[in-house]
């Protein structure tokens, strides 16, 4: 007998009948996508091919309580990953539970609590860093012409600042923790609290200095930034982002 493997999406749910002496069979059909060739502009194209698909016994009743449209191998492939993840053994029990969508589920929410676990401590380690960089830093507090320029206190203020300020500061944080450039604030003396600027210096230059919504700044606050650059003595290179 020759075994065929296809992968595919269910098109509908599957039709569960059973016989008089009490074999379940179930009747579904598999949407599989074929490449047909290239389209006009030399892309990949694929086309759908239906399968009618028959099972037996056990295997149907399986597939009648645990498929629904839509189901796909990479729902099962998502499970048996995160069963390996969680350093949960992978046996025929666990492998093949009795009731697939309640496992998976399950499954999944542990997981998701257990990657949230992993990023917190990701965090604090990098906030760890952070403070480590922040206090060598050459870029320390300075009012001038009534503008205050610092360096964000946390990484976490980093991330506000990006929300609250409509801009990408946020991705920046790992280029700042590998010390390839520096994010500064620019704080209006009178409104120290409220985001006013968004600072990228690197090389002692300014890289960015943006307003809310990635506006540039103004000649006179730029001339600022870059009197606040002038009065930074040159840094001891291991200690400044390059």
């Amino acid at each position: 007998m020759n075994t065929i493997y296809l992968e595919g999406r269910l098109v509908k749910e599957p039709d569960i009948i059973w016989t008089e002496s009490g074999i379940c069979i179930a009747n579904f059909k598999i949407a599989e996508n074929v490449y047909a060739g290239k389209d006009e502009e030399g892309k990949p194209k694929y086309e759908p091919i239906f399968h009618k698909c028959l099972a037996f016994g056990p295997e149907a009743e399986k597939i009648g309580n645990d498929s629904k449209k839509g189901t796909t191998m990479s729902d099962y492939y998502d499970y048996l990953k995160n069963l390996k993840e969680l350093h949960i053994t992978i046996n025929k029990k666990s492998a093949f539970p009795d009731n697939f969508w309640k496992a998976h589920d399950e499954v999944v929410v542990e997981y998701a609590k257990e990657k949230a676990k992993l990023k917190d401590i990701q965090n604090k380690e990098k906030e760890i860093k952070y403070k480590e960089i922040k206090e060598k830093s050459i870029y320390q507090p300075l009012i001038i012409n009534d503008l205050l320029i610092r360096l964000p206190e946390s990484l976490e203020e980093i991330k506000i600042e990006g929300i609250l300020q409509n801009n990408c500061v946020n991705s920046y944080v790992n280029r700042i923790l590998d010390k390839q450039t520096n994010v500064l604030f620019g704080r209006k003396v009178s409104r120290p609290d409220i985001p006013y600027i968004t600072i990228e210096i690197k090389d002692n230059r300014v890289l960015q200095a943006r307003y809310k919504g990635n506006i540039n700044c103004t000649v006179e606050d730029t001339k600022t930034i870059e009197s606040y650059i002038a009065s930074i003595k040159t840094p001891d290179k291991k200690n400044q982002a390059a």
